[in-house]
């Protein structure tokens, strides 16, 4: 404490302080500056905090325990009264007060409790405490004998006339204002007396002299200061004073405490003193055996003084201890023979744990004793024993015994050995004879001990002595003779009254309408009760901090140090309680009440705010199977938080027995994110890390690992196999579903084959009694291209409207059905128009709708917009017009612009970016390729580093930095673009995580798609911008919202991707009118859908086909690697040529590229792909008609899977690629 060390770097607390202020002071001497930890390679610093139920337990006991309260004070002042002596003549009393003191047997004051009694005594103006003086002793003289021994010439006489002068320099000074009479000016100099004296007694020239007090603490005031009055030169010969010992050693000519000591206890015996100095002596819980113990105590001491032949020798304390440990075990067992049970052990028989765990505890706790003992009595004795640090952390011990002291040093050992033995013996007998076996105290005096030991025996050895007692484990000593006292001066005589409740003490105030000194007294008692309070909610926090998750301390200590008041550290206790577990918690009452009293009311509050349709499907018993179909803005996702809520709140399903489902990365991290905030704010933030929260991808991954995690192909047959097996292996399914009792689905309209397969297992097979909810929206569903696709891929029938897989529930559970009719979002016009449309559609196009019967309402009333249709070329006014809006009311207003096809937005933000008012930052385009994560530039590379680093390191702003260096240092193309893209990373990961490690950028890149950073990025705010327009696909803008939505009429062909040719289906039109109801529901205020006569939409709400504007049978590239051949970049010739170091530092995201030769990509001047054969055919444009640019550089797998599929083309790739199992692809689309 208090020193300055530099290289210190980390720290470890074997058990919690009672405060964080106490902790975090101590942690901050790690890691001193930036500058310090880069001078010794540091990144970050490390504190450990180890802690268990008792050593929060014993902080939070000794808190109260050492409370000093209303009773505690006034005893404490009682005391005072009681030690007092009375100045009448000012009205005011002096006292000595030790810096600990011992009240009776049942209470004692220790010296932090002393200096709180002191200052709320002093906040009452009873007492003053007029200053701290080193050590004051108190003795009764006897003062005829005391002028006889000082006329002799001895030692003693010294002391003797020291004593007789300190007591009539004292008198001198008091007595005069008392033979004076009561005028102003005698009562002046009464003052003045008693100010010189309470100066002389501060600076310890002065002693403190009263008469032997005859009377106990209960008798009256009148009384005590009767008996307890300065006396007279002429009073008896028997007085008390309390003198200070370096002033008794300065006038005895400069002796020493230990000859001050001995010539005290010589005038004690000679009858001229009583030597009023006692010890309480602490007897140990657990203490050592008197018969086996010092044995052992020897041969430990005897072992540390074995010769080491001049040089200095280590000795191990992991080597002393097992020596220790098997002599002690041969000692014990030589002197107590082993029964037949325990002799059979030796003989390879077990013996029971129960019956040898005792004896080995014995043995180890003696034997660290014995070590402890052993290294005090050699140092005492005058070896040089140092400890230090073994290389390998171990303790060892550097010894240096030399010839020519050791018989001093032997003999010095012995004595304090013997003299420790007849210490343990004596004290053994003064022990009260109550108390059994359990830790207790008692009393004995300075003078008895050392008659006990010898007239010989010192203060100074006295105290080595016990502590060398208190070390061996028999007694301790709780005060010293070394310790400071306050004098304190008393401006009352009256004992403290007791304390009353504020209304009581409010009352009699009112009822005066003074404040009197009583009422002081209480305000006080008061104020006193508060600080205590506030120190438990502190010591509780500590509680808390220990407790509760590494990445949630950050958050917890910015809080704690907001608080200003006990309300504040209360609040701050509420919402952070839930954040430990409950298991935690079991011990400590407080916490656990308050814990049960934020659930309760804010898991009441939060009910109450659910409407009745919404609390019906939260509060469903747990093993009920429900079917919830939710319309647009109906607070799908807080319903389902809610469910889980109420499970684990009200019908205690642990958070590990439930399952959440949901279908891409984005949605399980805002389920996350929000369950988290939902959580915390109920007191059940610590449940959230047991609460199982997956995309159906991750779930089936967990449970059917792929051949590589890094190829979509193989992770889609991993999914398709895993479905194939939870539905056909009932073993196999019992297992995975088994540990879960409630199964929630989100988004159930983005059901295909295998998830349905995946869904209807585990509900079959979750635990006995198990439910199911399942939440959704037919009309949303608009992934029927997904369902196509998997047709294709397995060549295998199945549904492709999402209403056919609630039906397949629905006769399959037979649930309860629910609805969610009730839109938040939208305006009523809006939610009036949407529901028209879908319905209207529905009847024209002749598609099921299971919410046919049920009327969507709008909660909000305010008024909107809606145009349908609208004027195309009126897009920049539309704009202009939300833009100035924005201007005026200063509210951020978001816009969005919707189109069928990627193609379409692209051609949507060149238009917009040619408008003179329109400005390239203000958009932002969601209409390009979908790519994982990991398979871009920036975020792979990310992903290479953090899979390099430990796991479990956490990611702290600091350390990103750090990562965010390594990767600039990398030289990559588009640096810029690459750096912003990983800020938002992190703090999307910050916003899931709190405090990431390594592992989870690891998984965060594994499992996240750039749409879905898109997505959340638009969800989180971390892409607001002022006037920021997105321009999206439908299908990426699903589950958003936005102020203002334009839906642009579409020229492309219909049905899109035609596969049946030329064939209309109802699921192409349904999915066109549900893809139009979607757009439509993503309006908050005011809403725009293009329908042009002649135009597409008006087709597919006919069932006719639309052969598209502006194709022309041609081919678009849209930047996919399906137009490429992709492992052409990576074949050996390439590589080294130096095309992968080329892409990687010089080809950027948007720069121009050109075709030649009909199938060659170049890139300024230089070849970085070839088209597939089929893309060029089909855009059968000739050589160089095509204006081009990059839209991506991806890097493409090439792992296990990718050698077992295309053997002949991994063949041809470069030995570096097959390696890194992945290689660059630049991705050209048109202009």
């Amino acid at each position: 404490m208090g020193m300055d060390v530099p290289h210190l770097h980390a720290c470890i607390h074997y058990r919690p302080p009672t405060f964080i202020e106490d902790y975090l002071q101590e942690v901050g001497r790690i890691g001193r500056s930036k500058e310090e930890r880069e001078r010794t390679g540091h990144e970050q610093v490390t504190a450990t905090l180890l802690f268990n139920h008792d050593n929060l337990e014993h902080n939070l006991g000794m808190l109260h325990d050492k409370a000093v309260k209303p009773p505690d004070l006034q005893d404490f002042f009682g005391y005072c009264l009681d030690r007092a002596v009375p100045f009448k003549q000012v009205g005011k009393a002096v006292c000595i007060v030790p810096a600990a003191l011992r009240i009776n047997e049942a209470k004692s004051f220790d010296e932090n409790q002393v200096t709180n009694c002191l200052f709320w005594l002093e906040r009452m103006s009873v007492l003053r405490v007029e200053g701290r003086h080193p050590p004051f002793l108190d003795l009764t003289l006897r003062l005829s004998s005391l002028r006889k021994i000082s006329a002799t010439g001895t030692d003693t006489a010294v002391v003797a006339r020291a004593l007789l002068n300190l007591v009539e320099e004292t008198s001198r000074v008091v007595v005069e204002p008392e033979v004076a009479d009561s005028s102003p000016a005698s009562k002046q100099a009464a003052e003045s007396a008693f100010s010189r004296f309470i100066r002389g007694l501060v600076r310890g020239v002065l002693a403190l002299v009263s008469s032997p007090a005859q009377t106990s603490s209960v008798e009256d005031a009148s009384a005590r200061a009767t008996a307890r009055q300065i006396p007279s030169p002429a009073d008896r010969d028997n007085i008390d004073v309390s003198v200070s010992m370096s002033e008794i050693m300065a006038s005895s000519g400069g002796i020493g405490a230990d000859d001050l000591f001995s010539r005290l206890i010589a005038l004690s015996q000679a009858n001229a003193l009583s030597l009023r100095k006692t010890f309480v002596v602490l007897r140990s819980a657990v203490p050592s055996d008197k018969e086996t113990y010092w044995p052992l105590l020897r041969y430990a001491v005897e072992r540390l003084l074995r010769p080491t032949e001049g040089a200095v020798e280590l000795l191990s304390r992991k080597a002393f201890e097992a020596e220790l440990k098997a002599w002690y075990q041969a000692y014990l067992r030589q002197r107590d023979p082993p029964k037949d049970s325990e002799a059979s052990a030796e003989s390879g028989v077990p013996v029971a744990r129960s019956a040898e765990t005792p004896q080995k505890r014995r043995i180890q706790r003696e034997v660290y004793r014995a070590i402890g003992g052993s290294l005090k009595l050699v140092r005492y004795a005058g070896l040089r024993m140092k400890e230090s640090l073994a290389s390998d952390g171990t303790m060892q011990y550097a010894r240096s015994i030399p010839d020519s002291s050791i018989a001093e040093v032997k003999r010095g050992i012995s004595e304090r050995l013997d003299a420790m033995q007849r210490l343990v013996a004596w004290l053994a007998k003064q022990e009260p004879q109550a108390g059994g076996g359990q830790a207790a105290s008692f009393d004995v005096a300075l003078v008895d001990l050392v008659n006990a030991l010898g007239q010989e025996t010192r203060v100074s050895r006295l105290r080595e002595l016990m502590n060398l007692t208190e070390a061996s484990g028999f007694y301790g000593l709780e005060n010293k003779t070394d310790e400071w006292v306050s004098v304190v001066s008393l401006n009352t005589m009256d004992p403290l009254p007791p304390h009353v409740s504020e209304t009581e003490s409010a009352k009699t105030t009112s009822d005066t309408g003074t404040q009197t000194g009583s009422d002081l007294i209480q305000s006080t008692y008061v104020e006193m009760l508060k600080k205590h309070e506030l120190q438990v909610l502190r010591a509780q926090c500590m509680v808390l901090f220990a407790a509760m998750p590494t990445e949630n301390r950050k958050q917890f200590i910015d809080r704690y140090f907001q608080c200003l008041t006990a309300e504040d550290l209360q609040s701050a206790l509420e919402d952070a309680v839930g954040e430990v577990g409950d298991e935690i918690l079991a011990g400590n009452q407080m916490l656990q009440d308050l814990l049960v009293q934020v659930r309760r009311e804010r898991f009441g509050k939060e009910m109450d705010r659910l409407n009745d349709e919404q609390r019906a499907v939260c509060a469903a018993p747990f093993n009920r199977k429900l079917l919830v179909n939710a319309g647009p803005g109906s607070g799908k996702t807080h319903v389902l938080m809610m469910r889980c809520a109420h499970l684990i709140h009200a019908q205690n399903i642990r958070p590990s027995e439930i399952l959440v489902l949901a279908f891409n990365r984005a949605v399980v991290f805002e389920i996350r994110d929000r369950i988290r905030d939902l959580f915390r704010e109920l007191g059940y933030g610590s449940h959230v890390r047991s609460l199982d929260v997956s995309t159906f991808h991750s779930f089936a991954l967990r449970n059917q690992p792929p051949s590589d995690m890094y190829e979509e192909d193989a992770i889609g047959e991993a999914v398709h196999r895993f479905a194939q097996s939870v539905s056909t292996d009932t073993a196999f399914a019992r297992r995975i579903a088994g540990g879960y009792k409630a199964i929630l689905v989100d988004e159930f309209q983005d059901m295909n084959e295998d998830f349905y397969d995946v869904v209807q297992a585990l509900v079959t097979h979750c635990q006995d009694q198990g439910g199911a909810m399942v939440i959704g929206d037919d009309d949303q569903d608009i992934l029927t291209w997904n369902r196509k696709k998997w047709r294709d891929q397995h060549r295998l029938d199945c549904p492709l409207e999402a209403v056919h897989y609630f039906d397949k529930y629905r006769q399959a559970f037979t649930p309860e059905l629910h609805a969610l009719p009730l839109n938040y979002r939208s305006v009523p016009e809006i939610v009036s128009r949407a529901n028209g449309m879908i319905a209207k559609a529905s009847e024209r196009l002749h598609f099921t709708r299971m919410k046919a019967q049920t009327t969507l309402a709008a909660f909000r009333t305010e008024n909107g917009a809606v145009t349908l249709p609208f004027d195309a070329n009126t897009l920049g006014d539309i704009l202009l017009e939300s833009m100035s809006r924005q201007a005026s009311d200063g509210k951020s207003e978001s816009i969005a612009i919707l189109c069928r096809s990627n193609r379409e937005c692209r051609k949507v933000h060149e238009q917009l970016s040619a408008l003179p008012h329109i400005h390239d930052e203000w958009l932002e385009i969601l209409g390009a390729e979908d790519f994982a994560l990991y398979q871009l530039r920036p975020t792979g590379a990310m992903l290479d580093m953090c899979t390099r680093r430990d796991q479990w390191e956490f990611v702290e702003p600091y350390t990103w930095d750090s990562l965010l260096a390594e990767y600039q240092a990398l030289g990559h193309a588009d640096m810029a673009k690459g750096i912003e893209d990983l800020r938002d990373m992190y703090q999307l990961m910050r916003l899931e995580r709190g405090r990431p490690r390594m592992r989870d950028v690891v998984d965060f890149v594994q499992e996240m798609r750039a749409s879905d950073i898109e997505r959340l990025k638009a969800r989180t705010g971390l892409s607001a911008r002022s006037h920021r327009i997105t321009i999206s696909t439908v299908h990426k803008v699903k589950g958003l919202e936005y102020d203002t939505v334009v839906v642009l009429p579409s020229s492309e062909s219909f049905p899109l991707n035609d596969s049946n040719g030329g064939e209309v289906s109802v699921a192409d039109a349904a999915e066109e009118a549900r893809l139009c109801y979607v757009a439509m529901t993503r309006a908050r205020n005011r809403l725009y859908v293009g329908w042009p006569p002649g135009g597409r939409e008006r087709s597919w709400w006919s069932r006719r086909p639309f052969e598209g504007v502006g194709l022309n049978g041609s081919y678009t590239l849209q930047g996919s690697p399906k137009e490429i051949f992709v492992s052409w970049t990576g074949q050996t010739a390439q590589v080294e040529q130096g095309l992968q170091d080329y892409i990687e530092q010089h080809v950027n995201a948007g720069d121009e590229v050109e075709l030649r030769y009909g199938r060659a990509v170049y890139h300024q001047g230089r070849k970085v792909g070839i088209l597939s054969r089929r893309t060029a055919d089909a855009l059968n444009n000739g050589d160089g008609h095509v204006r081009l640019r990059v839209a991506n550089v991806i890097r493409y797998s090439c792992g296990k899977y990718f050698e077992e599929h295309n053997h002949d083309f991994w063949q041809e790739l470069h030995q570096s690629v097959k390696q890194r199992r992945w290689f660059y692809v630049v991705l050209p689309e048109a202009r």
